[in-house]
Formats: structure tokens, sequence, C-alpha cells
């Protein structure tokens, strides 16, 4: 592959991430500090434009957050969504995990990407498990539904 094919593939690598999550900003709403030294880890929302949330840190839609990093260093991050309104909501999510150093990983991976359906005022518990051992941070993005 020439210089110029390499550089378009690497724009398409990092465009292509970005085209899904644009339009919502990326808000962190939680996160722990290692008390043996090592680096933080933070969870961030990003509700996209056309997504059913919005996230206003006085009155969040996602609630009890806990984070669990096991053995192999794979963390898992819950938290209780919860639907404020009388109507149905349908929405999709997906997980990033960054690495530190800088590198992203999505589950599930690329647009394949989990449906949710809450009932009014219904509660659910959402979770995921990094793809990637010890990552920094994660991003929890919501989209509109597709119809």
């Amino acid at each position: 592959m020439n210089s110029k094919g390499l550089f378009l593939t690497l724009v398409l690598f990092v465009a292509a991430p970005a085209a899904l999550t644009a339009g919502g900003p990326v808000v962190e709403v939680q996160k722990w500090s290692n008390p043996k030294g090592g680096g933080d880890f933070s969870l961030c929302v990003n509700c996209c434009s056309g997504s059913p949330f919005s996230y206003n840190p006085k009155h969040p839609f996602i609630t009890e957050i806990t984070m669990v990093k096991n053995s192999g260093g794979f963390v898992t991050v819950q938290g209780k969504i919860t639907n404020p309104a009388l109507w149905r909501k349908t929405f999709r999510v997906r997980w990033e995990w960054k690495a530190a150093n800088g590198m992203m990983s999505t589950a599930p991976a690329d647009d394949a990407l989990t449906m949710v359906t809450l009932a009014g005022k219904e509660q659910q518990v959402i979770q995921g498990t990094s793809t990637i051992p010890d990552p920094s941070a994660a991003v929890l993005t919501f989209f509109q539904h597709a119809k």
C-alpha cells in the first residue's frame, strides 16, 4: 500500500467512529481513583442527536453506577437507567473502552448496537464489560432507535 492509500485508510479509521457519535457532548458522570497509585478510571455518557435522553447532572437518568475490576484487569460497569417519561422509550447503546495509550475498543463491535426499550417510568440495569484489560475510561453512547 502506498503512503496515499495508508493516509486515506487512517483517515477513514479515525473518522468513522466520530461520525457515529457526532452531535452529542461527552459528559463525565463518574470517576474512580486507584488507591494503589495506578491510573484512574472514568465513565462518560454521550447522548447523540435524536436519542431519547440528554444528560443533566441535576436530574441524571443513569444512577447507582458501580465499577468492578477483575484480576485480569477487565472492568465491568453497571448503572440503573430510568425512563422519567410516561411513554415508552426505545434506543440503542454502545460501550467504548479507552486504553491508557489512547486506543479505543467498542462493544458491541462496530455498527452492531444493543437495543433497549423502557416502558414509562421503568428502570433497568445496564452493564458493559471492557474488551481490553486496564482501560482508563468508558464512554456509554446513546443513539436514536433505528426506524
